[in-house]
């Protein structure tokens, strides 16, 4: 897809579950739901105090995983029953429990409770961004 989305100078949007009020997907863009198949939350390591999630993950099931090893994620807007992280990335999400993340966790939002975010931009580029650094290559495929 990323090569068709190149050749036609084509931006990608993904899209998590829709539940934003801003009008994210509406755009030029080949939309991508992400909420059906990149959902892998995997294991919390609570000695780094970090779960890799996908960006289908949805919030509530992410915020289970980290009490279960004493964590706290911050962003519980309205919807996370059903929103996704990648839509939390999108909107720097918070919510009405942000007030104890900040306490007991790393933070209210969604931008301090992301450790690093890997990216595939349409032209090919795969970049692993996290506070203070960016690391890239170009992809071939």
């Amino acid at each position: 897809m990323q090569g068709v989305c190149r050749e036609h100078d084509a931006p990608i949007l993904p899209r998590g579950a829709g539940t934003s009020l801003s009008g994210e997907t509406v755009n030029e863009a080949v939309v991508v739901d992400c909420s059906r198949h990149l959902t892998r939350i995997d294991a919390p390591d609570e000695r780094a105090r970090l779960i890799r999630a996908e960006p289908g993950a949805i919030n509530e099931k992410v915020s289970e995983h980290a009490g279960r090893a004493g964590l706290v994620f911050g962003p519980d807007p309205s919807t996370h029953g059903y929103c996704t992280i990648g839509g939390n990335v999108g909107n720097n999400s918070c919510g009405m429990h942000s007030v104890q993340a900040a306490f007991e966790g790393d933070g209210a939002r969604t931008s301090d409770n992301v450790h690093a975010l890997e990216v595939l931009t349409y032209r090919g580029q795969r970049l692993r961004v996290s506070r203070g650094a960016i690391e890239g290559r170009a992809q071939t495929s």
